[in-house]
């Protein structure tokens, strides 16, 4: 049996692809082959439900969510179709600010991020948002229906970007707020903005499709307590 593992191309998934393979047991130990396709982050999730054959991908949960929201906007579940990879202060997300990617509400007139920090800890502690009522909030485009599950505010005008929310949000003078990605915070810091509040943390995940339910994934050996993130 081969079956195709979808692995994301993006630079900042990078990490996310390394652990995830690393999670995969090799098929010497009786984990069937495997192909590697690489696709974008964002596209990973529909590949692997749309496909008709046992298959996984590995991506952000962020972007999964945003997938499954585009199915059913009443539903945010990807614990029920995606494997976390807990990579929580590891490698690359050592030296984050919150231990993982976490889409956060920036804007000029924010709390700096240490002190945000110790006033709300490393956890998603606060979780009230300002008031953006009749406000313009630049967006990620790609994690547009996550952010509106999250917010749910009305009268909100969502400016949607392909990239540079953060950027943009510091520059244009006609913008009150952005909600995006943040790391290591090092962008924002630079161009003056500070945070109000976070949303949602971002783990890697081992997602996969109703041909690889979580018993045959049990079968197959990936959850085995050696193999387990």
């Amino acid at each position: 049996m081969i079956f195709t593992v979808y692995v994301p191309n993006n630079k900042g998934l990078r990490y996310v692809r390394d652990r995830g393979l690393i999670t995969l047991p090799p098929p010497s130990r009786g984990w069937p082959q495997y192909v590697l396709q690489e696709e974008r982050g964002e596209e990973i999730p529909e590949r692997v439900y749309k496909s008709k054959e046992l298959s996984f991908g590995i991506t952000g949960e962020d972007l999964v969510n945003e997938c499954l929201l585009a199915k059913d906007p009443t539903v945010m579940a990807a614990s029920k179709t995606s494997i976390p990879l807990n990579l929580s202060w590891l490698g690359s997300y050592a030296d984050s600010i919150f231990g993982l990617p976490t889409l956060c509400v920036l804007g000029k007139g924010g709390m700096g991020f240490e002190e945000f920090k110790k006033a709300y800890g490393n956890s998603l502690t606060r979780k009230t948002t300002p008031n953006f009522q009749q406000k313009r909030v630049v967006i990620p485009g790609r994690y547009e229906r996550l952010i509106r599950s999250l917010v749910q505010q009305d009268d909100v005008e969502y400016i949607s970007l392909e990239g540079k929310v953060d950027v943009t949000a510091a520059t244009d003078s006609s913008i009150d707020y952005a909600i995006d990605i943040v790391l290591s915070g090092k962008t924002c810091i630079r161009e003056g903005l500070g945070i109000f509040a976070t949303l949602f943390k971002s783990d890697g995940v081992l997602v996969y499709n109703r041909f690889s339910p979580l018993q045959n994934l049990i079968n197959y050996g990936a959850l085995t307590q050696e193999d387990k993130p």
